[in-house]
């Protein structure tokens, strides 16, 4: 099978294009896509890959502006001369921040930061929530943010809440699934949080 480029491929059709492979967990199939990306531009775009350009041996792979533009939903002016809080998002996956530059912190999210690359690199988007600049200001807006997300079932992907979770008391229990309406009342009812 020869590589068409700019084409949507399923993910058995990639497998077959680079001799690879099919593998079952989601964390097998980003390194494998990692390891694809490292000689060739491709695009993640739902369930298909997108092909756009196989690189030359001594190109370096970075992102252009219209790559960094393509992973927000920002206006062009807005992302390049203000800052704000903001959305990363992917599925139920989220991240929220807070920026002076939303130009320059996707950059740092797309070459620093493990989690949110991953996020924007597998389809996810920077969307806009609020412009301000003063900072004050911009950090109460995103706890507010924050706490709603989550309040709404986000999964969310913010340091502030790794820390707090960290520091918190957790016990695994188990119960009897004809039991676990009667242990899900008596939780809510001394306001302890709980997952299943």
């Amino acid at each position: 099978m020869d590589i068409e480029y700019n084409r949507p491929y399923k993910y058995k059709q990639m497998c077959e294009l680079m001799n690879c492979q099919i593998m079952t967990s989601t964390n097998s199939r980003k390194a494998q896509l990692s390891q694809w990306r490292q000689y060739y531009n491709i695009e993640k775009n739902g369930t298909f890959y997108i092909i756009r350009q196989k690189y030359n041996n001594n190109e370096i792979k970075t992102l252009s502006r219209t790559d960094y533009l393509s992973m927000s939903n920002i206006p062009t002016n807005i992302f390049n001369n203000y800052g704000g809080v903001y959305l990363i998002k992917y599925d139920n996956y989220i991240y929220i921040g807070q920026t002076s530059s939303f130009r320059k912190r996707l950059y740092q999210h797309i070459s620093k930061n493990k989690i949110t690359s991953s996020l924007l690199q597998n389809g996810g988007k920077l969307y806009l929530l609020s412009i301000e600049n003063n900072q004050n200001k911009r950090l109460e807006l995103e706890k507010y943010y924050i706490q709603q997300y989550k309040e709404m079932g986000f999964t969310l992907f913010n340091q502030d809440l790794v820390k707090i979770k960290k520091k918190q008391n957790y016990s695994k229990i188990k119960v009897l699934t004809k039991d676990l309406k009667k242990i899900e009342n008596l939780l809510k009812e001394n306001n302890i949080g709980y997952t299943i």
